[in-house]
């Protein structure tokens, strides 16, 4: 049986070049958590801020590339973990045929991301590597109790979406995210 998963927060990780997704099963309230490269998780927040990019990246080319040649991408499946690398397969349509392609779990995720389609696991990989989600929820609410607020925090807004916005346009994305994350932190 497979389970849909949302992406809940991409953020940094504790290993040093890694980035950490979040996904959540509200059916069973839990959580997996992947490690993906910086690069990849960068592309994943522009795709859930919905950004705006002054070019596209590879992963909006490729999707408007299979749309362009009525090749669907119907659903990510995440099926497998071992040795602490997740495995995933793209589902893909055109005309009468359907098929399944391995591919890194970061990049069908990107793509599921830009192609609107949705993500799902086993049962058996959410039985295996999740954890509850009221464990995380309550992490989150005792990390927003603990900070002081910030007299400031109008004024660094206004000067952060500037910020971002110049980043994007410079493309640098990895500031732009940062920013944006920042921006988030300041809007709560």
């Amino acid at each position: 049986m497979r389970l849909l998963l949302e992406v809940v927060k991409v953020g940094q990780s504790v290993a040093k070049g890694l980035s950490d997704v979040l996904l959540f099963n509200r059916n069973k309230n839990m959580v997996i958590c992947l490690s993906v490269g910086e690069y990849e998780a960068e592309m994943m927040a522009l795709a859930l801020d919905k950004t705006p990019l002054p070019k596209p990246v590879m992963f909006d080319s490729f999707a408007d590339i299979l749309f362009t040649f009525d090749i669907g991408v119907e659903f990510v499946l995440i099926d497998s973990f071992s040795e602490g690398i997740y495995g995933a397969k793209l589902f893909c349509h055109s005309q009468n045929e359907c098929k399944a392609f391995d591919v890194r779990v970061s990049d069908a995720i990107n793509l599921a991301l830009r192609a609107g389609c949705p993500i799902y696991a086993t049962e058996e990989l959410i039985e295996q590597v999740g954890f509850d989600a009221d464990i995380l929820l309550q992490d989150q609410e005792d990390d927003t109790l603990a900070e002081p607020a910030d007299p400031k925090a109008d004024w660094d807004l206004q000067l952060l979406e500037e910020l971002l916005q110049d980043a994007v346009t410079k493309e640098d994305y990895e500031l732009a995210v940062l920013l944006r994350d920042k921006i988030n932190e300041l809007k709560q």
